[in-house]
Parts: structure tokens; sequence; C-alpha cells
């Protein structure tokens, strides 16, 4: 495999790191020890028109980026050694795990956003331009790294189009594909494409997802550039409204990157449509009818079902309604914790560390079986005392 790639390199390299194993051979992407150090690190072919920016990088590490520690051009191929983050990207996380809930999207994306402010800062702003779960690294740690900066360009006034068009499908904005000049927009549109796979493990026009970011990822991913946020600040606004993160520059010092202190998601005072009960939050007629449709249903069927009574006496018809009472109630806070309303299950004593929603949702509805059959059975040895 070393002599494979000996054109690639360096003497200097080739003596200094043995490959370890290919991370991605088809891009030229090795595991690789140091080995004065035994430090695992990786070892990568990169883009020369993007020499400026990780030379950059070398000389001044940022913040989620993995740190460079070598640059060396040979045979017309510019390698690079940085460093090697334990941990999976994001599109792993899914595929193991499955769609993640909205507070941990909601951290993760706030955290993305500080990330590439740093290079939006620059001048002139560098756009990545290629935002994906897979370039996303969600470390050991718990902390997210953004890599590949291979498409990366820095925005020139002036320019109608790219010079280079090059686009990661499903997550790339529309003019990625050559009908204008990419800008900080259009890493704000891969931001929103990016959230929406997360949260429903599919790729945007090809699911939907009616939660409650559904706002915030449409405006993310207009395909007209004026009608979505203009700066990742604004987007990080409304972020940490809906995360209940203070929008100040203390918030990461004070360790509030998360939904918040107890990892609950809170909700707008002014958003109204949360309070609806699950199928009416949408605005969808078909969905509304559906569910007005159910919820008659489990009315009809709890209040005329006949259940027989455990007490006897004058008792026996009050027993029965109560009863009736119970079992319908039971159906609506099982339907409110399926659908999560309000993000009931998040405030479950330790329900809410559980990152599987089908999980969550099915320890939720125990819960709920065990303390309902807890009430009845302490109601009905009351009233049988009587």
């Amino acid at each position: 495999m070393r002599m494979d790639n000996k054109m690639f390199h360096t003497d200097s390299i080739i003596d200094r790191y043995e490959i370890l194993t290919p991370l991605d051979q088809d891009a030229d992407v090795y595991l690789v020890m140091d080995r004065q150090t035994k430090e695992v690190l990786v070892e990568k072919n990169i883009s020369v028109h993007n020499l400026n920016l990780y030379q950059q990088l070398e000389a001044h590490p940022l913040k989620g980026v993995p740190r460079i520690y070598r640059i060396e051009v040979a045979n017309g191929k510019t390698m690079l050694i940085e460093e090697y983050i334990h941990g999976l990207n994001l599109n792993q996380v899914v595929i193991n795990q499955g769609p993640l809930p909205e507070d941990l999207v909601v951290s993760y994306m706030i955290s993305l956003c500080d990330i590439l402010e740093q290079f939006h800062a620059m001048s002139p702003p560098v756009i990545h331009r290629d935002i994906k779960p897979g370039n996303i690294i969600l470390s050991s740690k718990g902390e997210i790294y953004l890599i590949d900066f291979n498409i990366s360009r820095e925005y020139k006034n002036g320019l109608d189009v790219d010079t280079v068009s090059l686009v990661s499908h499903h997550f790339s904005a529309p003019e990625s594909y050559g009908f204008g000049q990419t800008d900080i927009r259009s890493d704000i549109y891969s931001i929103g494409a990016t959230m929406h796979f997360l949260l429903t493990g599919g790729y945007l026009k090809q699911t939907s997802y009616d939660g409650v970011l559904k706002d915030i990822i449409k405006k993310t991913t207009q395909m007209d550039p004026e009608g979505r946020y203009q700066s990742l600040g604004e987007l990080t606004k409304d972020l940490r409204k809906f995360a209940n993160v203070p929008d100040d520059q203390d918030a990461a010092a004070a360790g509030l990157r998360k939904a918040d202190a107890t990892g609950v998601t809170a909700y707008e005072e002014n958003d109204w449509k949360s309070f609806l009960p699950p199928g009416f939050r949408s605005g969808n007629w078909g969905s509304i009818l559906l569910a007005a449709a159910g919820y008659g249903l489990v009315f009809w069927m709890c209040f005329t079902m006949d259940i027989e009574s455990t007490l006897k006496g004058p008792f026996s018809l009050v027993d029965l309604w109560m009863e009736r009472t119970f079992v319908f109630a039971f159906f609506i806070m099982a339907i409110l914790l399926l659908f999560n309303y309000r993000n009931c299950l998040d405030r479950l004593p330790g329900i809410s560390r559980i990152r599987s929603r089908i999980l969550r949702r099915i320890l939720g509805v125990f819960i709920l079986f065990s303390l309902m059959l807890g009430v009845i059975v302490l109601c009905v040895s009351a009233m049988s005392a009587i």
C-alpha cells in the first residue's frame, strides 16, 4: 500500500508516518501513526487551490476544526497531516440510532454555526460548500467538528457564478449547480438540509418533517438566497430561542451549548401552535380531519364500552364511569407521549438521556400504564373500604 503512494509523498513524510489503514482510499485518506510520538493522525491529499486555506489553519488553528500539523507539496500533489478525531460522523450516527431528537439536533447545529462563523468572518469570507452529515464529526467527548474543506472557496465580489461548480447532492444549495455564485447563504442552505436529514433520516424533498423546527428548516432551504437567513448570526439566534440558550457571548463559556441545563427543549411563549394536540399542529387539513376522527373514535369507544364493575352496591355506576374516564385519560396521555407533546418525554427523569426516540416513547407509555394502573388500584381499594 505504501508503494502505491510514494509518488504522492516526500521522503520526510514516508519516513515519519506509518500507514495503519485507509479511511477513504478513493479520496487518498489514510490513518497513520507518527513513528516518533506514536500519535495516530490522518494523512490526506488536498486540492491545490485550497492550499492557502490549509496553511492558514496550520498557522492559526480554529475551534471545531481538526488541527493541521504538516503540509507538503510534491509531484503535483499536496498532502497534509491532521488531527484524528475519535468519533463518528453524523451520517453514521443516524444510520446507527435513527433520527435524532430535536433538542440534540439544535445543540449540534448551534455548534456547527459557531465553527462556520469563524470562516465566514475571514476576509474574504470562506464558503465551505460541502456541509453535510458525513462532514460533521461527533467526537467521543460529545463535541462537534467540521471536516473536509476540499471544495471550499473564497467569496469574490463581482462574480456571477463560481469558477468551479462542485456539489454534494441533497445538501448543496441551488446556486452550487452553476446558477449563481455561492456565498455564506449557500452554507446556510446546507445546514437546513442537514437538519432535515438528522431529524427524519431522509433527504430534503423526499421525506416530510412537521416538527417544531419546520419553520427554521423552511427558511434555511429557500430556493432564492434572499429568502434565507442572511447570516449565521440570524440562524443561531432562532436556534437559541428554541433551545432556551442565552443569546450572548458567554453562552459557550457557561457550557450552555445543549438544549438547556436539564436537556429539556423549551418553546417560545407565543408559540400557540405548540399547545395544539398532535395532528392539529401541522396546519394540514387532511391531518386535522384524520386526527379529529381518531380522537372522536377514542372518545366513543371509551365511553360506550361495557366495563364490569369491580364494586358492588350503590357505587357500581360511579365505578363504571370512573373506570371509563381512566381508560380515556390513559389513551389520550399515551397519544401525547407517543407524539412527544411539548417534549413531555424529555421532562421525564432518566428518559431524556435516551437518544432513541422509539425506545423513549415505549418507556414513556410503559411508565404511564404503570402509574394509571396504580392509581386505579388505589382508588378502587379506597372505595371498597368505604
